[in-house]
């Protein structure tokens, strides 16, 4: 069965419309009341036609339904871009012609054949049909994409959900100071095309409103959690920050090869030339400190001092003590 989508508006709901839809044998989907976006590619073509016509209308504006054939003349003939072609040649099997070219007919083309032009114009437009079909996948996906990327999901919420409805209020004397969010509300079933009927808590009104017309009242417990985790993990930063620590730097890693024994007899080795050398260091240093404690005698004659202990570099052992000097004779 078809589908005729129209806006919400009351005016659209009477037995008139009612009557056209039983006519065309269609079903009527009505969307969300006042939501052009629901319906773009209508939308997008109204602001086409008006385009158009406000080149050619008067200045009284009073004979605009004047130029509607000459707006639907020049659509039907433009090639559109969700299907790369014109809906003249999708419906008719060839493009219009301008009156330009109408006007400039220096002759007919004969057909030939009528079975010939038949088969093949059928043949043609299954053509154009197969790629238009193709064009127009590619066109709503990137078209969905686009709404996906302005849009919130209906995904976001659930029946049950508290949530606060926009509606900004008209009427004359408001300003844009108003408060324009209402509620809380709570949602209470699926209308479709991402809509949601809420009930308000306020004044227990029943609104039907698009999925970005709601915003949840309350922060969930798992974003709450993300978030505190999030300011942990800063606060722990900043002080191994301060204390001039680098969290990202790991221990060096051991090799296995330094525990086979080629590697231990080598560190053995090390270990032994490390003993010997300071062993000398410390016999260089003890024969070296009798001739630092003679070096500190007094010069006075008759008083003999003793020299200091010295330690050798590093090493527990001390320097022996000099023979006391014997006293000078006159």
């Amino acid at each position: 069965m078809r589908e005729l989508v129209m806006d919400g508006a009351p005016e659209l709901n009477g037995a008139v419309v009612e009557a056209l839809v039983n006519a065309l044998q269609a079903k009527q989907l009505t969307p969300v009341p006042y939501r052009p976006a629901l319906l773009g590619l209508v939308e997008r073509f109204h602001r086409t036609w008006k385009d158009m016509v406000a080149m050619f209308v008067s200045e009284a504006q009073s004979d605009w339904d004047r130029w509607l054939p000459c707006v639907a003349y020049a659509c039907n003939g433009a090639r559109h871009s969700g299907t790369g072609y014109s809906p003249n040649e999708l419906m008719m099997g060839r493009r219009l012609r301008t009156p330009n070219e109408l006007l400039r007919m220096s002759g007919v083309t004969q057909v030939g054949v009528f079975a010939d032009y038949h088969r093949a114009l059928v043949k043609k437009m299954a053509l154009a049909t197969e790629a238009a079909k193709k064009a127009l996948s590619k066109d709503q996906a990137r078209r969905a994409r686009y709404y996906d990327r302005q849009v919130r999901r209906h995904s976001e919420f659930q029946v049950g959900d508290k949530v606060w409805v926009l509606r900004p209020p008209k009427g004359k004397g408001i300003t844009k100071l108003a408060h324009k969010w209402v509620g809380p509300a709570r949602i209470e079933a699926d209308a479709g095309f991402d809509n949601w009927e809420v009930l308000r808590d306020d004044t227990d009104e029943r609104v039907i409103a698009h999925c970005s017309f709601l915003v949840k009242c309350s922060c969930p417990s798992r974003s709450l959690g993300v978030i505190a985790e999030r300011v942990l993990r800063d606060l722990v930063e900043e002080a191994t920050a301060a204390e001039g620590v680098d969290t990202n730097r790991e221990a060096p890693d051991v090799p296995a090869s330094a525990n086979t024994g080629p590697a231990r007899a080598r560190d053995r080795a090390a270990g032994e030339r490390t003993e010997e050398s300071a062993t000398v260091a410390a016999g260089s240093d003890s024969r070296a400190a009798p001739m630092a404690g003679r070096g500190s005698v007094a010069a006075t004659p008759g008083i003999a001092t003793t020299a200091e202990p010295v330690v050798a570099g590093g090493s527990s052992q001390q320097a022996s003590k000099p023979p006391p000097a014997k006293p000078q004779r006159r």
